[in-house]
């Protein structure tokens, strides 16, 4: 069986909103196309639970949105401001259906930081990145791959 991709653009949105948006449906998902989810302050998923989420998107939409969450607080909690984040993330699914099927997520988050692009900076922003993704209840399950493919940008203030 031929490898089944599905997409998810996340971002932070004012007023502590998150807003999904899943691209690139799947040729043999109920309702084609993007479809879009706007989740109430602190991520209520009640929003979408009973939506046509495929099983991927729903599994891929869990993972980037527990990387922000964690990742937002441990930077909050460190001293760094982040303005915008918006992950562009990727989930492929090898062999569906079979035992042998595998998934892996690939997460993009472009993040802009407030603040001076100092070395303890930027090393404080990988650092918690990869914390945070050492939280994760999925990383280091069976199965599931999960990388990080971060952009770090930093805006000095004016």
């Amino acid at each position: 069986m031929a490898d089944q991709k599905v997409r998810v653009l996340v971002e932070r949105r004012p007023g502590n909103r998150v807003r999904l948006r899943f691209l690139s449906r799947a040729p043999n998902a109920a309702s084609p196309g993007d479809t879009e989810h706007e989740l109430g302050g602190g991520g209520d998923a009640r929003v979408i639970v009973g939506s046509d989420l495929l099983g991927q998107e729903a599994l891929l939409a869990s993972i980037s949105l527990g990387q922000m969450q964690a990742y937002t607080a441990l930077c909050a909690r460190n001293g760094l401001s982040i303005e915008i984040y918006r992950d562009d993330a990727l989930c492929t699914l090898s062999d569906a259906g079979s035992e042998s099927s595998r998934v892996r997520v690939v997460l993009r988050p472009r993040l802009v930081f407030r603040g001076h692009d100092t070395p303890a900076a930027r090393a404080a922003a990988i650092r918690l990145i990869n914390e945070a993704l050492g939280q994760s209840v999925f990383f280091g399950a069976p199965r599931i791959a999960i990388e990080l493919e971060p952009v770090f940008e930093f805006q000095s203030p004016e």
